[in-house]
């Protein structure tokens, strides 16, 4: 938006200029000195290297302004990463602490130490419960009869 409001300026400026440029020529056939010619075409090459400048210096800002924004974006994207892989290791975890429980309790009723295996699982809904019903609302909310 800046840099077309700039260029939009300094079209008007090299306008206007080489109009001056072409009616001092004009009006000035007589009075007319090669100092008039160099004083305009200056005027003329100043201003377009001003509008080469400000068009670089825009697309600077404008690149500039999207790496900060891109570094943002990676920040954050790396952020989640780290949670991400943080819940699945701890689920993970307890995936495995399941299975191990589950097998002692499957080799307890195998050898009808019935009283090992009740015990075993009402410690196991006693510690446990709260984070699997957890683990299942945040890994799998449409499992829930709700």
């Amino acid at each position: 938006k800046t840099l077309l409001k700039n260029k939009l300026y300094f079209f008007c400026t090299i306008t206007l200029e080489w109009f001056l440029f072409a009616y001092s020529i004009h009006i000035g056939e007589f009075g007319f000195s090669a100092m008039d010619l160099i004083i305009n075409m200056m005027c003329i090459l100043c201003t377009v290297a001003v509008m080469v400048y400000a068009t670089l210096f825009c697309a600077y800002q404008q690149i500039r302004d999207e790496n900060a924004l891109q570094q943002i974006i990676n920040y954050n994207l790396k952020k989640q990463y780290t949670e991400i892989r943080k819940m699945y290791d701890a689920n993970k975890r307890q995936v495995h602490n399941v299975k191990h429980e589950l097998i002692y309790i499957g080799r307890c009723l195998k050898e009808s130490e019935y009283s090992k295996a009740h015990e075993s699982v009402k410690k196991y809904l006693k510690e446990k419960v709260l984070f699997v019903c957890y683990a299942l609302v945040v890994t799998h909310p449409t499992l829930l009869p709700f």
